[in-house]
């Protein structure tokens, strides 16, 4: 059975960020292996409006417009799914009080600890970029975000290590 993912800006960063590479060692889960489902149209997702196409070897397919991931979780026609609920897809099913689903992780924080003491690594679900004309007339800005993220992350660490 597949797995599934809303984004394929997601699906990308699964493939190629340093987390998949974790992901793999940590519990034997390759994202070549998964065979991702969208959503989201193209007028909605990141990748349309950038016109991103994922990388090769990545199996990407869209849901079409008579399905949504609830309906499609609660069939069995795809085994989990990420960042679900959100307010961009179409899908609204709770999936709460349901014995056909739960988490991967039963204690999710417990699990964000020990990967987090285990790899220092925190991983982000989103990344920003900066224009180079901003840089370029601004070239403070690029520090300044950095330490704003510096200073998010010292004051965050001692909850992730306890």
């Amino acid at each position: 059975m597949p797995s599934e993912c809303t984004d394929l800006n997601a699906a990308a960063e699964i493939v190629r960020a340093p987390g998949s590479i974790e992901a793999k060692h940590e519990f034997g889960v390759d994202a070549y292996d998964i065979e991702w489902f969208m959503e989201r149209t193209p007028e909605r997702s990141h990748g349309g409006a950038t016109g991103f196409q994922p990388p090769a070897g990545v199996k990407l397919k869209r849901i079409t417009a008579e399905k949504n991931i609830g309906s499609m979780m609660m069939s069995g026609e795809l085994d989990a799914t990420l960042l679900y609920p959100n307010l961009v897809d179409r899908s609204r099913i709770a999936f709460e009080g349901n014995p056909n689903v739960r988490y991967l992780f039963q204690d999710r924080t417990a699990e964000g600890q020990r990967y987090f003491q285990k790899t220092g690594i925190f991983p982000i679900n989103h990344g920003l970029v900066v224009p180079p004309s901003v840089y370029e007339r601004n070239p403070w800005v690029a520090v300044n975000i950095f330490n704003a993220f510096r200073q998010a992350k010292e004051q965050v660490a001692p909850t992730c290590a306890s």
